[in-house]
């Protein structure tokens, strides 16, 4: 997992509050590279939203955001049973979001 050094800072020697069930089984190095990689998209989807309002775009835009499906590793998962490859609802479920302008 690869993430710009400037992301990983934040979260650099941090315990993560939130922790796999099984707490011994979690890299927290892996888990503070994902939480850093979800501060690296945050970041860049304002840059195209913003880049949407720069060009008077945004109420002719219709944007839509979704990843793929579970956490590679151990690691907090909202609570659910499962990880990336598995059946299980953890490793089915993925976020969408769309932002439709009426």
């Amino acid at each position: 997992m690869m993430v710009p050094d400037r992301f990983y800072a934040k979260f650099d020697g941090k315990d993560p509050v939130m922790r796999h069930r099984d707490v011994q089984r979690e890299d927290v190095m892996m888990t503070r590279a994902a939480l850093a990689m979800c501060e690296n998209i945050d970041w860049n989807v304002g840059r195209i939203l913003q880049k949407l309002d720069q060009l008077d775009l945004r109420e002719n835009t219709i944007v839509i955001y979704f990843s793929d499906n579970g956490p590679n590793s151990f690691r907090w998962n909202g609570g659910m049973k499962g990880r990336k490859g598995s059946i299980d609802e953890g490793g089915l479920r993925s976020p969408f979001f769309i932002r439709w302008p009426q």
